[in-house]
């Protein structure tokens, strides 16, 4: 798979997200394909997209720029994300994506970079709450001190 093609998987990716096609990305990915997240940590593809779908009413992705690897393996794609979550509250960051191919040229992996402090920052403690009692529910904990038990007892939280 040439450059162009990755490139053109890649922007049909940031596409289906922003309609919302949570089906249709995760037939993006190789059956063992993962994303690493910073809120969600290492997850299957699939199990990623469902929680996020669940938590999500609208995405709007803007793509700015897409650097491919050295190896011919790898891309990286530099966006924007005005997200709307389930309960109305809306966040707006960037970030980059970096995808690495599998064998059949769907995606092995995507690890997912942005600096989660500006976002808690702009959009206030009330929506870092929020989000945060958010992954509470999604990752199936009750409360903080539950979470604080989890996390010793498990390396990744929403690993179920």
């Amino acid at each position: 798979m040439n450059q162009k093609i990755k490139g053109k998987f890649v922007r049909k990716y940031f596409e289906r997200l922003t309609a919302s096609d949570y089906i249709g990305i995760i037939e993006m990915f190789e059956g063992d394909g993962w994303v690493d997240s910073p809120f969600l940590g290492k997850l299957p593809a699939s199990k990623f997209f469902t929680k996020l779908g669940k938590a999500s009413s609208r995405n709007i992705l803007t793509v700015h720029d897409i650097l491919f690897g050295e190896h011919g393996d790898s891309v990286a794609a530099q966006f924007v994300y005005d997200w709307t979550l389930e309960s109305g509250d809306k966040i707006i960051f960037q970030g980059v994506d970096y995808f690495k191919f599998g064998v059949s040229g769907r995606f092995a992996s995507m690890s997912i970079f942005y600096d989660t402090y500006p976002t808690r920052e702009g959009v206030g403690d009330n929506t870092s709450r929020l989000i945060y009692r958010k992954y509470l529910k999604v990752c199936n904990i009750q409360d903080s001190f539950s979470l604080k038990v989890e996390k010793k007892r498990r390396k990744d939280v929403c690993d179920k």
